[in-house]
């Protein structure tokens, strides 16, 4: 915080995958433009754990009183054996990540699926508890 002196918001997305030590996490941008979706599943071939965890960050400062708050959404599930599906909706890894206690990629979920994804994945929104927070007055819980 030292060099600004304005409030400030800063997002980011990381994906942690259990069997490689939380490899890429915070890097995801970089290994999705560097690699593709087969070669990030083939990462994980010889390796039975696929879990992951997708993970949504927002970090607000605020130098004038020296406050610092992390919001984020965790979003658990599994890496696909295969990239399947063709839904596109800005998830960098929606042909490969399952969303826990569903069997399809986000990119195969029917329109039905979807919505219930989505609205479960709004409810957690980091945006929303940033939100909420600000409402509030800033809290310092």
């Amino acid at each position: 915080m030292k060099y600004t002196r304005k409030p400030f918001i800063v997002s980011d997305d990381g994906l942690y995958i259990k069997a490689l030590n939380g490899f890429p996490g915070a890097l995801l941008k970089h290994l999705c433009a560097n690699l593709s979706d087969l070669q990030i599943v083939g990462l994980l071939r010889a390796r039975n754990d696929r879990r992951a965890r997708f993970v949504n960050i927002i970090v607000f400062g605020d130098p004038k009183t020296q406050t610092l708050r992390i919001f984020s959404t965790l979003t658990d599930g599994s890496i696909a054996k295969v990239p399947s599906g063709s839904r596109t909706v800005g998830f960098a890894i929606e042909r490969i990540f399952i969303p826990r206690n569903m069997h399809k990629t986000i990119a195969q979920l029917n329109e039905i699926e979807w919505h219930a994804f989505w609205n479960a994945y709004q409810q957690r929104l980091h945006y929303n508890k940033l939100g909420t927070w600000l409402i509030r007055g800033m809290p310092n819980d």
